[in-house]
């Protein structure tokens, strides 16, 4: 019911309304029941806020995987959707999975939008989601395909609504926090300790002398450490091949 009605109030662009089970009661063929809408604005978030929202959430829909792509409503009606899942302690395994979306609301055709949560999980004992071939089951996996069943035969009679373009609310610039200082680039220290020798600052006369006189002691000296340039760049590990290809 939470994440039903989390969804519902983005779909109502911040107008929220608290969450009940029964929308209507009759009593043989007259109802004497119905819901009252009481929406209420979240302090601080704006119809912008959930106007960028809804276009980031129709991405997992229309630029995700094939696995999300699947998940379209019918006859490309827009909806919003995100997938979830929640880990199974420390193992790979999930124990819980989630699908929620939303249709857009059209509210000069008095139609309100419909928001839909599927859970898939334990209800007592948590144990690993699996599939009868003992596949992990993740949120667009079975959730997934259950929300959009549901949704494309809730919605078939409904209007078709799009969702307001993005508004690309607020201002990096904004609050109290501060970019990170750049570092001026600074030129290699030559008296510094380089880790990692192929990569020092120096030239092919230096790193051949060097390399050449140390490779007297430790066999390396007399086949690649010439003097020249082509002793081993890299102490430590095996020396170059000498029949690469430039």
């Amino acid at each position: 019911m939470e994440h039903a009605n989390g969804v519902a109030t983005m779909a109502a662009r911040g107008a929220r309304a608290p969450e009940h089970f029964v929308s209507k009661v009759f009593k043989g063929t007259g109802m004497i029941y119905q819901e009252v809408f009481k929406q209420t604005k979240i302090p601080g978030f704006t119809q912008a806020m959930a106007d960028d929202e809804s276009f980031a959430l129709q991405k997992v829909l229309t630029a995700g995987s094939g696995t999300a792509k699947a998940l379209q409503l019918s006859g490309g009606r827009e909806a919003a959707a995100k997938t979830g899942t929640w880990q199974l302690g420390d193992s790979d395994d999930n124990s819980h999975a989630w699908m929620v979306g939303y249709v857009a609301p059209d509210v000069g055709k008095n139609f309100y939008g419909l928001a839909t949560a599927v859970w898939v999980g334990n209800k007592a004992q948590e144990q690993p989601l699996l599939t009868a071939k003992k596949g992990k089951i993740f949120g667009a996996t079975m959730p997934g395909p259950i929300w959009r069943d549901f949704m494309n035969a809730a919605t078939s009679k409904m209007p078709r609504t799009k969702f307001p373009p993005a508004k690309n609310t607020g201002d990096i610039s904004a609050g109290d926090a501060k970019p990170p200082a750049e570092e001026p680039n600074q030129s290699p220290d030559p008296n510094q300790s380089c880790f990692i020798p192929g990569f020092c600052p120096g030239n092919g006369d230096n790193n051949g002398d060097n390399n050449g006189g140390n490779g007297g002691g430790n066999g390396n000296g007399n086949g690649n450490g010439n003097g020249n340039g082509n002793g081993n760049p890299f102490p430590g590990f095996p020396p170059p091949p000498t029949n690469r290809r430039n």
